[in-house]
């Protein structure tokens, strides 16, 4: 995030306003907590860049013999908690400018690739959140202003594709 937010820097018009907010995801009863932070120093807020996860380091983790926890723990992180910050950035901020939510998405969400079970299943959850929020957005006035998009890197090497050749300034020049 700090390497996304420097090269953002170097473009002169945003000036020092990209703000990094470290939070736990999975505590969901906290959510009203960072919001009314947030609330406090921005009148509006214009990018909302939604990009977490976990990744399955051991590249084993079939739906039908994973550990509930483990389970548990990727639906709430990978796809529930993006709907959680969504919902309560709108029910703390008025919108009265443009605002744009991008939630980093994966291949995996069309993916059936044997042992990634658990973390297809949560991006394809978020696939289908991003595209049903957006129809969703389409009907309310007061949401006019809301836009939400759904990337999807590619094949930049990240912690989950250490195999991939394509450096992450790749996913940076899209941002």
């Amino acid at each position: 995030l700090k390497k996304a937010r420097n090269n953002i820097l170097l473009n002169k018009k945003y000036k020092n306003n990209i703000f990094i907010y470290n939070f736990n995801l999975l505590n969901f009863e906290n959510y009203s907590i960072l919001f009314k932070k947030l609330k406090k120093k921005f009148k509006s807020i214009d990018f909302i860049f939604q990009c977490a996860a976990l990744p399955e380091k051991n590249n084993y983790f079939p739906l039908l013999t994973s550990t509930n926890k483990y389970m548990k723990n990727s639906i709430k992180l990978n796809f529930l908690s993006n709907v959680y910050l969504f919902r309560n950035f709108i029910k703390f901020f008025e919108i009265k400018k443009k605002t744009r939510f991008v939630f980093f998405t994966s291949r995996a969400g069309w993916s059936n690739k044997k042992g990634h079970g658990v973390y297809n299943l949560t991006k394809s959850s978020l696939n289908s959140f991003v595209s049903s929020l957006s129809e969703e957005l389409r009907y309310y006035k007061k949401y006019k202003n809301l836009e939400v998009i759904c990337l999807e890197p590619g094949e930049a090497k990240t912690e989950m594709n250490k195999g991939s050749k394509d450096n992450t300034n790749k996913i940076l020049k899209v941002i």
